[in-house]
């Protein structure tokens, strides 16, 4: 997993959404963030300056500081939510799932409120020990794209 600056970020790689919505996590990531454990999974706004989206697993988010979002937003555990946004605090949330061991699909709805579309490439970057990143544009993918270092595409 490269580290794109002295004491900078790492990153997992790339993943680019594909032709029938797909879009795929590193096993590095799916390990680390212990995707496939959590009942579900949580996308949500990053920065305006990068774009894409933040992910986290439910439980994860039910048991760090953050679990204020899921107390008042208890429709995003429910089956019902999947797929749906919902604005909270200014931020957007969304219930998603697995499809296997390293996808999840990206519904239309959820491309057009992050203003993503296919064979855009997501630069998945390790985040807090809560969520990691996907990010679209910004320094972080700036400096990515110019670097000599090995990123793997997913």
């Amino acid at each position: 997993m490269p580290q794109l600056r002295h004491q900078g970020k790492f990153v997992f790689g790339w993943s680019v959404i594909k032709d029938d919505n797909k879009f795929c996590f590193p096993k590095e990531t799916v390990e680390e963030y212990k995707l496939i454990e959590q009942s579900g999974l949580i996308l949500f706004t990053s920065s305006k300056i990068s774009g894409g989206f933040c992910i986290t697993g439910i439980e994860t988010l039910k048991n760090s500081k953050l679990s204020r979002i899921i107390e008042n937003n208890p429709e995003l555990e429910t089956e019902e939510s999947l797929g749906k946004i919902i604005s909270y605090k200014g931020k957007s949330y969304c219930h998603i799932e697995m499809i296997d061991e390293k996808h999840i699909v990206l519904t239309e709805d959820i491309k057009n409120h992050f203003d993503l579309s296919i064979d855009d490439k997501l630069l998945i970057v390790r985040g807090s020990n809560i969520a990691f990143d996907c990010l679209v544009k910004g320094p972080l993918v700036e400096v990515a794209n110019e670097s000599s270092k090995q990123i793997d595409v997913f």
